[in-house]
């Protein structure tokens, strides 16, 4: 593999752009019942994975979760990831696009964006029973599409994950604060443009920012410069190339934006104490 594969959603371009920017499929329809399993790979999409039962794993960035019933993943567009579901596991996925959040409601982007949203979370059988009501009626608004569904399926999506930051461990009181606003406008950039913008100096001029502003506030709410942000992004950026790819770490370090291979090896190293070879090597024979 040169490049991690990315995915795009695969459907038929006469469709109207918005339904081609979203899609609701149960996963016994994807799967009639037998294992779900795919490798490696990323999307260009939001990926929501509902499991109301069954069983299997799910890897997302190098890290491995079981799945089990009332289970809810929510991933966002550039993260890598490879799945198994075993026999007869039943649920939803959902796939969305940035230009679907765009044309819905302002706040499901907020939300998506948020810091306290998590990736995973396993549910009790009566939140997972109250939440699964609202997947199903946008599955049926999905169907009908009738007049403002697509609002309407977005309003469903935005209770489903607000309801899903008030379960997280995550304090987000401090979500209607200056600096916590700066600090999720700030990360919604870095997922939007991964790589493309690496100094502190480019995000900042996106926010209307000046450098020091843009640290004050990251410092307030994560205890880190906006540098040591990014570092950790393009850390985890160099790691999926690493273990997706069997690219050459000269290879990754011209994707990564680095003007030569030497450079991108101090650079890991000084982050994770070994050369991008040796970490390959090791996560490879890591039993």
């Amino acid at each position: 593999m040169s490049a991690i594969p990315v995915r795009k959603l695969n459907k038929a371009i006469e469709e109207p752009r918005l339904l081609r920017d979203f899609s609701i499929r149960s996963i016994e329809d994807i799967t009639s019942g037998a294992v779900l399993k795919q490798e490696l790979h990323r999307h260009d999409y939001y990926f929501i994975l509902i499991v109301c039962k069954g069983s299997g794993t799910h890897e997302v960035d190098f890290d491995t979760y079981e799945i089990g019933g009332n289970s809810i993943f929510i991933m966002d567009p550039g993260q890598v990831h490879q799945l198994e579901l075993l026999e007869e596991t039943t649920g939803f996925i959902i796939q969305f696009t940035t230009h679907f959040l765009s044309q819905t409601i302002a706040e499901l982007s907020s939300v998506l964006e948020s810091s306290c949203l998590p990736l995973f979370q396993k549910l009790d059988d009566i939140f997972f029973k109250e939440l699964l009501g609202y997947i199903r009626h946008i599955q049926k608004e999905f169907q009908n599409a009738q007049k403002g569904f697509l609002h309407i399926i977005g309003c469903c999506l935005l209770v489903v994950f607000t309801e899903l930051i008030r379960l997280s461990d995550v304090d987000c009181n401090r979500n209607t604060t200056y600096e916590h606003t700066i600090y999720n406008r700030f990360i919604g950039l870095i997922k939007k443009h991964g790589i493309e913008h690496y100094k502190v100096s480019d995000y900042a001029k996106l926010l209307n920012l000046s450098v020091y502003q843009l640290n004050a506030a990251t410092k307030v709410v994560f205890r880190k410069t906006a540098s040591e942000i990014i570092n950790d992004a393009m850390m985890l950026e160099a790691k999926r190339h690493l273990l997706a790819t069997t690219a050459q770490v000269n290879e990754i370090a011209y994707r990564l934006g680095f003007s030569d291979d030497s450079n991108f090896n101090k650079f890991f190293k000084r982050h994770h104490g070994s050369t991008p070879e040796q970490f390959r090597v090791d996560f490879i024979n890591t039993p």
